[in-house]
């Protein structure tokens, strides 16, 4: 749903505010979700998550208007990436909850949208509004 949801945000006010947003407002979505006690926590990672998802359609659609002669190439190195990344961080993400405590450490990662917010500046917005209103 939130892909939906940003995809069609994104055609009409573009990528860039959908990725300000969401990078902003997960992180207090993230931390909801540590704090609120029994069964509440779903609503907490229930929100975590529908504004972590919101932005990979966005991300894969802009990969593929990068590189528009590789869209399936680009696509399976974006997916790929991620998923990839994800794994090997478990082991690292595991070995420092041991370290510290699990919450310390998810408290940890719950920074990592808002830090890389100054990121999103270098998005080439303009030239993907031009291919989508040429092409």
């Amino acid at each position: 749903m939130s892909g939906l949801l940003s995809g069609h945000l994104s055609d009409r006010i573009g990528y860039k505010p959908i990725f300000y947003v969401t990078f902003v407002l997960v992180t207090p979505a993230l931390f909801l979700m540590l704090i609120l006690p029994g069964k509440w926590i779903y609503l907490g990672a229930a929100l975590a998550g529908f504004l972590i998802f919101a932005t990979l359609p966005l991300g894969l659609v802009m990969a593929q208007k990068l590189a528009p002669q590789g869209k399936s190439m680009v696509s399976s190195l974006m997916m790929g990436l991620g998923q990839g990344l994800g794994g090997m961080m478990a082991p690292l993400v595991g070995s420092m909850a041991d370290l510290f405590s699990i919450r310390t450490v998810l408290c940890g990662l719950a920074l990592i949208p808002v830090l890389s917010i100054g990121l999103v500046w270098f998005f080439p917005e303009k030239r993907l509004r031009e291919q989508t209103l040429v092409g």
